[in-house]
């Protein structure tokens, strides 16, 4: 078998941070702190040698094959030059790959090793895998339950105090976070395993592969964070607890150009920095347990500056009374869509033409946001150029449906799209006479999404002074129910 230069570096798929030589890995227990020089790499390769060894001499007998005169699939070495070749497939044909390809390729993150003749068959890679993560989880559980490693009720992490003897933190241990700089997945793991204190002078940074995950406060690096929760990572009750806990406005932050589900549980605790230049707020929220941390929060009080896109989904269109925008701001995208009647709880009760959201260019409603409509309130100065609702069920539209007709204003646009049950709100609509609406696009894929508007009375319904009106599919029944200028066009699709 060969023997593999030495090497003295902290295996980098344990661990998900580390300062200067100390690695911090995430246990079932807590969250363990490994100096570097407890890690015996020599002795941890030549035992998955003798794995693989064991292995191989089993697939090779079992398919009566031999290794002799293979070379490497990767690199075309072979025994020979001293290499251990192992087989890239249960069936052992002839394709091998060494011990020091292998290592890389997984590191890597490739799929470069598969047999030709049977491509579903990861033999090699996945033993390997296997193996390797055997190894690592026996050692860690070494290290987590040895008599020396330390278990303190009391940490205060600082840049000077990283112990040099293994200890983990446990839900038991009270992390004290002050005049220092983390990064957010560092972050994230805390909330998770440990009781967190957020004290003065606290911020975050965003992760950056090979640099230490914390630092003295002032000196961090200023890489935008995203506080984006991994998917596979669970929401545990003690998180929870940790987030309630924490101060309102004492994380700094900087936001990156984009912001994708960031986690509402943090909106009030943030301290964002005026130099945060991230153009798109993306927030989508599917658990309702997430809604009262927004319903707390007072109108307008988390202010997110001059943005391009916010796009809200779920249960995080209710956050949108509770953003504050430059006085300036000019929004290219506000998209807001629910699915569910139950995502719109927050809303329904709000005055009408009470949510301010800066200058929209396009408005996009979709489900049950198309209740919203009257809640925005349009300025005189608005720039939106175009307003696109689509309704699949008649109870998305029942809160418009209740209201007067043309009672719900409309500013200047240059097109209006209204889709299946949106159409139906047509006649709540208030256009100005003077307003001059480019292009208004009626779309119903069936009669049941204009009834309302069928039952009306011919030339009821006033739509302003649109230049285009194109009609499709079953929306086309609706034109003689419209009343509009002399001079506008009109396209049947």
């Amino acid at each position: 078998m060969e023997n593999l230069q030495e090497q003295t570096a902290f295996p980098w798929n344990i661990f998900f941070g580390s300062y200067k030589k100390k690695y911090f890995v995430e246990r079932d227990e807590g969250v363990l702190i490994v100096p570097n020089i407890t890690y015996d790499h020599q002795r941890e390769i030549r035992t998955e040698e003798e794995c693989l060894f064991k292995l191989k001499q089993e697939v090779l007998e079992a398919n009566g094959r031999s290794d002799v005169g293979a070379v490497c699939m990767i690199c075309c070495e072979g025994s020979k030059e001293g290499k251990f070749l192992f087989p890239t497939c249960r069936e052992a044909h002839h394709l091998f790959v060494c011990l020091d390809c292998l290592k890389k390729e997984e590191e890597r993150g490739t799929e470069r090793i598969v047999c030709p003749y049977d491509r579903m068959d990861r033999f090699a890679m996945v033993e390997y895998k296997r193996i390797l993560s055997e190894r690592q989880e026996e050692f860690l559980n070494q290290l987590t339950v040895q008599p020396t490693t330390n278990t303190p009720s009391v940490f205060l992490l600082t840049t000077t105090n990283i112990p040099d003897n293994p200890t983990l933190l446990t839900e038991q241990t009270t992390v004290s976070l002050e005049n220092i700089a983390v990064s957010e997945d560092f972050f994230f793991v805390l909330l998770s395993k440990t009781k967190v204190r957020i004290g003065e002078n606290f911020s975050l940074f965003g992760d950056k592969d090979g640099e230490d995950c914390i630092a003295e406060h002032g000196m961090a690096r200023n890489t935008p964070v995203l506080l984006k929760k991994k998917q596979n990572e669970l929401i545990t009750p003690l998180f929870l607890e940790n987030i309630d806990n924490i101060p309102p406005n004492s994380i700094g932050c900087t936001f990156g150009k984009f912001l994708v589900n960031i986690s509402t549980r943090f909106l009030t605790k943030l301290r964002i920095s005026e130099v945060s230049d991230f153009e798109y707020l993306i927030i989508e929220m599917e658990k309702e347990e997430h809604l009262r941390e927004i319903l707390a929060m007072e109108d307008k009080s988390f202010f997110i500056g001059e943005r391009r896109a916010i796009s809200l989904r779920g249960y995080a269109v209710n956050i949108l009374p509770k953003l504050a925008f430059h006085e300036n701001n000019e929004i290219e995208f506000l998209i807001l869509e629910i699915e569910k009647e139950e995502h719109f709880r927050g809303i329904p009760d709000m005055k009408n033409e009470s949510i301010f959201v800066a200058k929209p260019r396009t408005i996009s409603l979709d489900g049950y946001a198309v209740g919203m409509l009257p809640k925005i309130n349009f300025r005189e100065d608005n720039k939106t150029k175009s307003i696109f609702m689509e309704a699949g069920q008649e109870e998305c539209i029942i809160p418009i449906l209740g209201m007067e007709n043309e009672s719900i204003f409309v500013v200047k646009t240059e097109t209006i799209t209204l889709k299946n049950y949106a159409v139906s709100i047509l006649p709540k609509l208030n256009f100005h006479e003077d307003n001059e609406t480019g292009i208004l696009f009626l779309f119903a894929d069936l009669r049941e999404h204009v009834r309302l508007i069928l039952d009306m009375g011919d030339r009821s319904i006033f739509v302003g002074k649109a230049g285009v009106i194109f009609s499709e599919k079953y929306a086309i029944n609706t034109l003689s129910k419209l009343i509009f200028h002399k001079d506008t066009k009109l396209c049947c699709g």
